[in-house]
């Protein structure tokens, strides 16, 4: 009986340590195809590489100076809200970059200022490459200013936001009646929606929990949502990185996507962001302001017939684009694009080609982010638009 009894246990200590040597295996040889089919999609230099190479989106001295450049490269302080499940800025004090109350300060405000222009957005309007009084809101807040001292720019932007994190800052915050509030995105949500964050990795890191693919999930079977929700727990098993990204990101240079496989998400994009929008104006309505919905633009909505050579290589650059790949904004601005003009044209704006007509170089190493240039363009576009209700 004892005999048995040991022979049992030997069995199973045997089964044990030959599953977990085989378990090892699997992951060293995951860990190897992972790396090395990474290495094959990386083509070219990185972002950080890129910027410190002198680009020539920086090449005015007197803006981008060292300290600059210096301080620009780490200004994201920022925090995880896991109640609202929203990212936060933390407060930031410095010569040319400033947080205060979790805003990115807006220069030129007026003391006495009676009103309000709330302003929502991501990365491009939140600014990170550039100083305070070269961001969207600090060009707006002077465009303002020519017509009117009434009004004082509030920048909310923070990196990765789609439309949907707008909607619970807007919620969150204390409008007066007559004050102004835009949004300015939707490249987020197509990052995010249809082309899968390549970045986000465990719930509450970079990209924040609403932007997972955890919570945009239901149109995987049952097995792929049981690895999904596998690899956030457990998410530097190779095993699992492998599986992870071959069923979220089977294509992640986004060479060869075809639309039959990423439609559904284009669906589910188009009633995203027509519902969030709808939600944000009738929350102003209520409040009695005005709201103004903004369709941003990017390197991939820009007519290829205006490109400069220097955003030739950053489209042929992987490192630099990999965050988004081309296709999915090919399929899903047309889409948006209708949206705001059969169904939101009261009061959204299409500016997908605001880039197409500006001499110089404005983009500073990817598909999106843009130097004091674009920012300036943006802020005089949305002036236009905006400046029949400044009084």
């Amino acid at each position: 009986m004892f005999k048995r009894r040991r022979h049992k246990i030997k069995n199973i200590i045997t089964v044990f340590i030959s599953t977990l040597l085989v378990v090892c295996l699997i992951e060293l040889v995951a860990r190897f195809i992972y790396k090395n089919e990474t290495k094959k999609q990386e083509v070219g230099i990185g972002v950080l590489e890129y910027l410190l190479d002198d680009p020539p989106a920086f090449s005015n001295k007197n803006i981008y100076t060292p300290d600059v450049l210096k301080t620009a490269l780490t200004f994201t302080p920022l925090e995880y809200d896991n109640n609202s499940r929203i990212w936060r800025l933390i407060d930031f004090k410095s010569k040319n970059f400033n947080i205060i109350n979790g805003f990115r300060t807006t220069e030129y405000s007026n003391k006495d200022a009676k009103n309000l222009i709330h302003m929502f957005g991501a990365s491009t309007l939140y600014c990170q490459m550039v100083p305070d009084k070269y961001t969207v809101s600090s060009y707006l807040q002077l465009f303002v200013n020519n017509k009117s001292k009434n009004y004082n720019v509030l920048n909310y932007g923070v990196p990765s936001y789609m439309t949907k994190d707008q909607v619970i800052r807007l919620k969150e915050s204390f409008l007066n009646s007559g004050d102004i509030v835009i949004f300015y995105g939707g490249s987020n949500d197509i990052a995010y929606i249809v082309d899968r964050d390549k970045r986000t990795g465990p719930a509450g890191r970079w990209g924040g929990e609403a932007h997972a693919p955890e919570h945009n999930i239901q149109y995987y079977n049952t097995v792929q949502k049981a690895i999904i929700k596998t690899y956030y727990k457990f998410p530097k098993r190779y095993i699992l990185k492998t599986l992870y990204r071959n069923i979220t990101q089977p294509n992640t240079t986004g060479i060869g996507v075809h639309k039959g496989s990423i439609e559904p998400n284009v669906q589910y994009l188009a009633k995203h962001y027509l519902n969030q929008v709808e939600i944000a104006k009738k929350v102003v309505s209520q409040q009695k302001g005005y709201f103004y919905n903004f369709l941003q633009p990017n390197l991939y909505s820009k007519n290829v017939n205006t490109l400069t050579n220097e955003e030739k290589r950053i489209k042929k650059n992987d490192r630099l684009v990999r965050n988004s790949s081309e296709t999915p904004f090919q399929i899903s601005y047309p889409v948006l694009k209708k949206i705001i003009k059969n169904e939101l044209n009261e009061y959204s704006y299409d500016l997908t080609n605001n880039f197409d007509n500006i001499k110089g170089e404005i983009f500073t190493g990817d598909y999106i982010h843009v130097n004091h240039i674009g920012n300036e363009a943006i802020a005089r576009s949305i002036f236009n638009e905006i400046k029949a209700k400044i009084n």
